[in-house]
C-alpha cells in the first residue's frame, strides 16, 4: 500500500515536470529584477500616496470645495438616504402593528409583506408631512407678526428699555455710562436706517432674489429626496444584501465580516442619537411651552419652537436659542427677559442631568472635551448639519479607535482600563510599575 502511493506522488510530479501527454513543459524562471520591480512599486505607491496626502492637506480649502460642488451635485439623492434613514424605525414601528393586524386575514407571505410596506410607507410619509406641516403653520405666521411687531415698535421698544436700564440706579458716574452709551447706540441705529439701508435697498432686493431662487432649489431637492426615500425604504432589503454582496466580493471574509461588525456599531450610534435628540428635544419644548404660557412671556409659541429645535444640536444649541429667544423678549419686556435668562437655565441644567441622560443614555460614549470638538470641527467643515451629524460621526470614529487599541492590548496580554494607565510608569512583563509620587505633585 505504501509502495503504491510512493508511486501515485512520483507519477504527480513527473505530470508537473514533462505535462499530461508527456511532452516536457517550460519552466518558468523568475526574471532577475522581478523582486526589485516589486519592491520598486511599491516604494512608488507609498511616494504617489504621500505626495497626494501632502497636496490634500496644503490645499485642503480647494478640496473642501470640489467636495461641496460634489455634494450639490448628488444633493437630491443623499436628502433622499437620509430622509429613508431617518424615517426608517417609524416604518419598522409600523409594519410591526400591521403585521399583527392583518397576518390573520392574509395567508400569502408575499402578499402581506407587500401590504404592509405599502401602508407602513404611506403613514410614515403621511406623519413626516404632518409634523412638517404643523410646525410651520405654528411658526411661520408667528415669525412674520414677531418681524413685524419688532421692526414696527423698534424705536418705541428701544426707548423703553433704555428707560428702564437708566432707572436701574447704580451710581452717578455709571449710570451717565450707560444713558451715553445707550443714547449712543440708539442714534447709530437710526443713522444707519436713514443712510445705509435706504441706499442699499438694491442690494437688499437681490439678495432676497437669490434666496428665493435657493429656496425654491431646496424645495426641488426636497421633493426628489422624498421620491428617491420611497424607493429606499421599499426595497431596503435588496439594497442592504447588495451592499453586503459587494463587501463579501471585494474582501477576504474576514475583513468583510468586521466590516459589517462596524456598519452594526456606526448604525446604533447614530440611531440612538438621533432618536433621543428628537425626543429629548420635543420634551424641552413642551415644557418649554408650558412654563412660558404659565409665565405669560411675549412669544411663547415661538421661543419654545426655537429652544426645541436648537436643542438638537448638542451643548451649544440651548445656548444658541436661549441668546435668540433672549433678544426677542428682551426688546419687548426687559423684565420678562431677566426672568425667561433665569428659567431657561434652570430647564437647560434639568435637561442636562436629568432629562437628557434618561433617554440618550450612553448613545455615544464621548465626554465633554470630545463632545466640543465634533461640534467645533462639524461646523467648519459643513456648517449647521455638522453641529448635528458631528457628534455621532466622531462617536463611532472613537468605538473603532477604542475597540482596535483594546484588541491590540489583549493580544499583548496588557490591561484594557484607562485607569490602570493614569499611574503608569512604564511596564515589564505585562506587570504594571507605577511612578512614584513626588512631594510636588
Amino acid at each position: 500500500m505504501e509502495k503504491e502511493t510512493n508511486n501515485v506522488v512520483q507519477e504527480e510530479k513527473r505530470k508537473k515536470i514533462v505535462g499530461v501527454e508527456g511532452k516536457p513543459l517550460k519552466q518558468k524562471q523568475a526574471h532577475p529584477y522581478e523582486e526589485y520591480l516589486w519592491k520598486g512599486g511599491i516604494i512608488f505607491l507609498i511616494v504617489a500616496a504621500c505626495i497626494i496626502f501632502a497636496v490634500v492637506v496644503v490645499r485642503i480649502e480647494a478640496v473642501l470645495d470640489e467636495l461641496h460642488d460634489l455634494i450639490d451635485i448628488f444633493e437630491p439623492i443623499l436628502c433622499g438616504l437620509v430622509f429613508a434613514y431617518l424615517l426608517n424605525p417609524i416604518m419598522n414601528r409600523l409594519e410591526k402593528i400591521f403585521t399583527s393586524f392583518f397576518e390573520k386575514k392574509v395567508k400569502d407571505k408575499d402578499k402581506l409583506h407587500n401590504i404592509v410596506r405599502a401602508l407602513s410607507i404611506f403613514v410614515t410619509l403621511l406623519f413626516a408631512l404632518f409634523v412638517i406641516a404643523i410646525l410651520l403653520y405654528m411658526i411661520l405666521p408667528e415669525l412674520f407678526d414677531t418681524i413685524s411687531n419688532v421692526v414696527k415698535d423698534l424705536p418705541g421698544q428701544f426707548n423703553k428699555f433704555t428707560n428702564w436700564v437708566t432707572n436701574l440706579s447704580i451710581n452717578e458716574r455709571m449710570d451717565g455710562i450707560l444713558a451715553e452709551s445707550l443714547s449712543s447706540i440708539g442714534s447709530y441705529v437710526e443713522d444707519w436706517a436713514k443712510s445705509n439701508l435706504l441706499t442699499k435697498m438694491d442690494s437688499v432686493f437681490s439678495t432676497v432674489t437669490v434666496g428665493v431662487v435657493g429656496l425654491l432649489n431646496i424645495i426641488e431637492d426636497i421633493f426628489i429626496g422624498i421620491i428617491v426615500s420611497v424607493y429606499v425604504l421599499a426595497n431596503k432589503e435588496r439594497f442592504i444584501g447588495q451592499g453586503k454582496k459587494i463587501i463579501y466580493a471585494l474582501f477576504q471574509t474576514k475583513t468583510a465580516n468586521t466590516t459589517l461588525e462596524i456598519l452594526r456599531d456606526s448604525n446604533q450610534i447614530f440611531t440612538g442619537f438621533l432618536t433621543g435628540k428628537v425626543i429629548d428635544s420635543f420634551i424641552i419644548g413642551v415644557i418649554c411651552f408650558i412654563c412660558l404660557s404659565i409665565l405669560r412671556m411675549p412669544y411663547t409659541l415661538l421661543v419654545s419652537v426655537i429652544v426645541g429645535i436648537t436643542n438638537i444640536v448638542p451643548f451649544f444649541g440651548p445656548y444658541i436659542g436661549g441668546a435668540i429667544s433672549v433678544v426677542l423678549i428682551l426688546l419687548s419686556d426687559p423684565k420678562a427677559g431677566i426672568v425667561f435668562v433665569i428659567f431657561i437655565i434652570i430647564l437647560q441644567q434639568v435637561d442636562g442631568n436629568l432629562i437628557g441622560p434618561k433617554i440618550l443614555g450612553e448613545s455615544t460614549g464621548l465626554s465633554a472635551f470630545w463632545v466640543i470638538f465634533s461640534i467645533l470641527v462639524g461646523s467648519g467643515l459643513f456648517g449647521f448639519i455638522g453641529m448635528i451629524f458631528g457628534v455621532p460621526t466622531f462617536a463611532v470614529i472613537y468605538h473603532l479607535t477604542k475597540k482596535f487599541v483594546e484588541k491590540r492590548l489583549e493580544k499583548k496580554k496588557l490591561p484594557v482600563n484607562t485607569e490602570d494607565y493614569n499611574e503608569l510608569h512604564y511596564i515589564q512583563n505585562t506587570k504594571v510599575i507605577l511612578k512614584e509620587k513626588k512631594n510636588d505633585e
